[in-house]
């Protein structure tokens, strides 16, 4: 079965975001899964951090479930995402284990750290989830044969697509010949809160490449 992967900062960044097209990918057979780094224990003004995380993560879990997506728990803390090797690592296992073949996040360009900082930590894991991360924070591959970035540009719509069209840059990853199965990930970057048009995400990785 398909799978896709939302990785989003904060609780309500998926909701906001990407739930329409994770909605309509469920409706064509795709596994769909939840990621948030963040606990969004910052994000009350009248409730403290320790309530605010207990709160926020009952409504992840409760958005999460009307979703009819796999939740995955976060482990940072507002503000504190960091693109490390230690995050690197956590991220991207649940790439891996997720087995997405198309990860969904936020805009490299935000004016919010922790969204841009997951962008990068997103895009990272996509591309060295079947690699060993070593220390030092050097990526060291495995026996896994050629691997090819490449990055390019086709035209996203809003979930439904009745919106004018736009611009989105994407960043899609190939494996060669890899140890384990053949890998093809796509990572689709939000734009002004514009989310993917199902129809060409459902394409085949060769189709999008020549949009």
């Amino acid at each position: 079965m398909n799978s896709a992967l939302a990785v989003f900062a904060h609780p309500d960044d998926i909701e906001f975001v990407a739930a329409g097209t994770l909605l309509l990918l469920r409706q064509r057979g795709w596994e769909i899964h939840y990621l948030h780094l963040s606990t969004g224990n910052c994000g009350s003004t009248q409730l403290g951090p320790a309530a605010t995380r207990r709160v926020r993560r009952r409504e992840a879990r409760a958005a999460a479930r009307i979703l009819g997506a796999h939740f995955h728990p976060p482990w940072c803390d507002d503000l504190e995402i960091l693109y490390d090797v230690k995050t690197l690592r956590r991220v991207a296992a649940v790439v891996r284990a997720t087995r997405a073949r198309i990860v969904l996040t936020h805009s490299p360009q935000d004016y919010m750290e922790d969204h841009s900082t997951t962008c990068r930590l997103a895009v990272t894991a996509a591309f060295a989830h079947r690699m060993h991360l070593a220390h030092g924070e050097r990526v060291v591959t495995q026996c896994l044969g050629r691997v090819a970035a490449r990055v390019f540009a086709h035209l996203l719509r809003r979930a439904f697509g009745h919106h004018q069209a736009t611009g989105v840059a994407a960043l899609g990853t190939e494996v060669d010949q890899p140890v384990g199965r053949a890998d093809h990930v796509q990572v689709v970057l939000d734009h002004h809160q514009r989310v993917a048009r199902v129809e060409q995400l459902a394409q085949g990785p060769h189709e999008l490449g020549n949009v």
